[in-house]
């Protein structure tokens, strides 16, 4: 059974630095809040909160509030927390919701426009009047932007893709050919990066980028931040690809592109179908992320819609065909995978009740920041126990705490005319105890000092010759002499000093160590590493 929303060339995603955890647990969204069924098919569903809590979906379903007598496409919202599901719009297909779940994208149905809705307030806007009609947009991860696309219904035409800055209601022309002009083929939306810098798309015009002769659909990217736009779907030594590609993701610091191709993009490529590929913009260097832990490259599309990256490129949470990529697939049908790059390693995310296969496909369509939280849509019947029916129905994947760095604060010079650096190695999970922190560009010689604490200190507070950015319960975690500039620490996550964090728990790191100057305080410290703890 096919699920008839799912459209090619539909791309999305959300970044994070995460590292593999616990157990999977799987509950049904598309219910009512007494519990009953949706019955009929979910159609759209965005991706969930940061905090799994909020979830939206699209459905004609006539029993998930009352009175809904009529078979119209309504927007839902689900809360897990308090087990509620409310119509927040009717007549509406929903688009995208925040990570904090503030803002929700959907295309009002009746008027052909995107519309923007505040769930705090319950005020909104269009985003186009007609005969302006657009499509729902993608919102950047600050919410500062959304991506949208839009034609005029009165001259015809291909659809083009915008961005607007909320607060302003700027818009710019994403989709321009490189001469400024109107693209001439149909334009699709990817999505944008975390601050809106980055807005990636997909279409066949010839015209976006000089010495595009292909004449199939590629992706490209407009990078704000340095004023170009550029195609990002090319293979290896940067040639063109001969077959169809479809945009996705980028890491926040826009280094790394995710995007599916049924071209061979690298020599080893000679499947024939589409694979997933991460693209690092800055070395030029091109991974596939679609092969299992072997190394074999997958036996059915893995064109991923919806494909999630870790803010570091490691890690990639997609949707695959593919029946080789993990041994014990025999179910014939769709599943969700991760591929991490650091150790080559494949597995499948995603089971039923028991660890039993899934018995229909699964079709990704979000991923929390972390990658904690996955949402799908799928017919399967042995995904959750109690009632079912042959309907595609929602469901939120809870992979358990993540483990998740981000790195926060700045630096300021030292006596070596460099900021000093922290750096971290392994993971930060109990159960493999391997985390690693690493000090660089230190003074020679010098004494110095980890530490971590509750809170984080914003803004940052002056500190010796540095800035002081963590606060709150603090503990040392021992004196160290830097060799050769150089410190690295084994944290044994047994310890004392990290007796009472929990998987799930947060603490910030940072260096501080000494440096002796000619007018400086005789101190300085390293940026900071905002780390969560998992299993």
């Amino acid at each position: 059974m096919t699920n008839p929303t799912r459209k090619t060339l539909y791309a999305a995603a959300v970044l994070a630095t995460a590292l593999p955890a616990g157990a999977q647990s799987i509950e049904r969204l598309s219910v009512s809040s007494s519990g009953a069924v949706a019955n009929r098919s979910v159609e759209t569903l965005t991706r969930p909160t940061d905090d799994g809590r909020f979830v939206a979906f699209t459905t004609i379903a006539t029993n998930l509030v009352a009175p809904d007598p009529t078979l119209t496409r309504d927007v839902f919202l689900r809360d897990r927390l308090l087990g509620t599901t409310v119509r927040v719009r009717t007549d509406g297909i929903v688009g995208d919701l925040m990570p904090d779940g503030r803002l929700l994208s959907y295309y009002r149905t009746l008027v052909g426009v995107s519309a923007v809705l505040d769930l705090g307030t319950n005020g909104e806007f269009d985003v186009t009047l007609p005969p302006i009609v657009s499509a729902p947009g993608r919102f950047s991860a600050d919410g500062r932007f959304i991506l949208y696309s839009r034609g005029d219904a009165s001259v015809g035409g291909p659809d083009q893709v915008w961005r607007r800055e909320l607060a302003t209601g700027v818009d710019d022309f994403v989709s321009a050919t490189f001469t400024g002009g109107t693209n001439t083929v149909t334009a699709l939306t990817g999505f944008l990066s975390a601050d809106g810098t980055i807005a990636t798309f997909t279409t066949a015009d010839p015209n976006i980028v000089p010495g595009d002769g292909n004449g199939t659909n590629d992706a490209f990217y407009k990078d704000y931040g340095f004023g170009f736009t550029d195609r990002v779907s090319v293979d290896a030594f940067g040639g063109e690809l001969p077959g169809d590609s479809s945009a996705g993701a980028v890491t926040p610091d826009t280094r790394y592109f995710l995007y599916s191709t049924a071209s061979p993009a690298l020599p080893s490529d000679t499947n024939g179908t589409w694979d997933l590929y991460v693209a690092d913009r800055f070395l030029g260097e091109l991974r596939r992320a679609s092969v299992s832990s072997a190394g074999a490259q997958g036996d059915a599309s893995s064109q991923s819609l919806n494909a999630w990256i870790s803010v570091d490129g490691v890690r990639v949470i997609f949707d695959s065909a593919a029946s080789n990529l993990v041994a014990g697939d025999t179910n014939g049908v769709r599943d969700v995978f991760e591929h991490d790059f650091s150790t080559g390693t494949t597995r499948r995310l995603v089971l039923g009740v028991g660890g039993a296969q899934a018995d229909a496909d699964l079709d990704l369509r979000g991923v929390s920041t972390d990658g904690r939280y996955l949402t799908l849509v799928s017919s399967a019947s042995n995904l959750v126990a109690g009632p079912s029916n042959t309907e595609f129905q929602a469901y939120l994947v809870d992979l358990g705490p993540q483990c998740f760095v981000t790195n926060y604060c700045s630096a300021q010079p030292n006596s070596t005319g460099l900021p000093a650096s922290i750096q971290y190695s392994g993971d930060p999970s109990f159960s493999l105890n391997n985390f690693v922190l690493t000090g660089l560009d230190l003074p020679t010689s010098t004494v110095c000092v980890f530490f971590h604490g509750t809170t984080r200190v914003e803004p940052p507070v002056l500190f010796g010759d540095g800035l002081r950015c963590v606060g709150g319960t603090q503990k040392r975690l021992g004196v160290l002499h830097a060799n050769g500039g150089a410190v690295i620490q084994f944290q044994d996550l047994h310890s004392l000093a990290y007796a009472g964090i929990t998987p799930g728990g947060v603490r910030r790191f940072q260096l501080v160590y000494r440096d002796i100057q000619p007018g400086g305080a005789g101190f300085n410290t390293t940026a900071a590493l905002e780390v969560t703890f998992c299993p």
